[in-house]
């Protein structure tokens, strides 16, 4: 099947530890490639951990007490990885939610990319 989606992590204290666990186990050793800059098409290149390093600073805008789940949707024949991060705001704050989405390619392997 083309589309893949996976629930990494359905709570936030375990989030970044299951992410890891998540790439991997399924991009071991990838670069990972996000546009910055549609208008000027800058590509900037992500390891596993600058991934991690992405989705803790998104993490970290969101009052302590907000629930978080992280799922990724992997398309394989672009070989296209979109994490998605569902954030749940406290009671305290009011009742609201924001979706917040991390659009990755998946690239050649780390020793390919730095050759």
């Amino acid at each position: 099947m083309p589309i893949t989606t996976t629930t990494i992590a359905a709570t936030k204290d375990s989030l970044q530890e299951k992410l890891a666990d998540y790439l991997q186990e399924n991009y071991a050793d990838k670069k990972f490639a996000r546009v910055t800059d549609r208008v000027e098409q800058v590509i900037e290149l992500l390891s596993a951990n600058g991934v991690k390093a992405e989705i803790a600073e998104i993490m970290g805008y969101y009052p302590e007490e907000s629930e978080m789940q992280l799922n990724a949707i992997h398309i394989s024949t672009t070989n296209r990885l979109t994490l998605v991060l569902t954030v749940a705001y406290p009671v305290s704050t009011g009742d609201a939610d924001e979706t917040i989405t991390l659009p990755l390619t998946v690239t050649a392997p780390v020793a390919e990319t730095e050759a």
